[in-house]
């Protein structure tokens, strides 16, 4: 008769928190195995990935759009001057 001893197994991965990741919010996961790094991991398809690749992936597949360009809201235009709706221009008031 052999004795069955649950021995603990350890994950390798240990649960951060949750990020807005491709406009989803996704649980975050830190490696714990191995030499301690700064990389930030996700579940996808039941696989671990990094979430800096599956960024980079989903933006090439054109899954997703990265929101990093911000437009720039336009200085107010100088006395006497409008701004002109078509181009965006300050112009003389008539």
């Amino acid at each position: 008769m052999s004795s069955i001893c649950g021995g603990g197994v350890k994950k390798a991965y240990e649960e951060k928190g949750k990020q807005s990741i491709c406009g989803k919010k996704r649980v975050v996961y830190k490696r714990v195995k191995g030499k301690p790094t700064t990389k930030v991991y996700m579940k996808y398809k039941g696989k671990f990935c990094q979430v800096k690749n599956f960024i980079a992936s989903m933006v090439a597949a054109g899954k997703w759009k990265s929101s990093s360009t911000k437009t720039k809201s336009p200085k107010a235009c100088k006395q006497g001057k409008v701004r002109n709706p078509k181009t965006g221009r300050c112009v003389k008031s008539k």
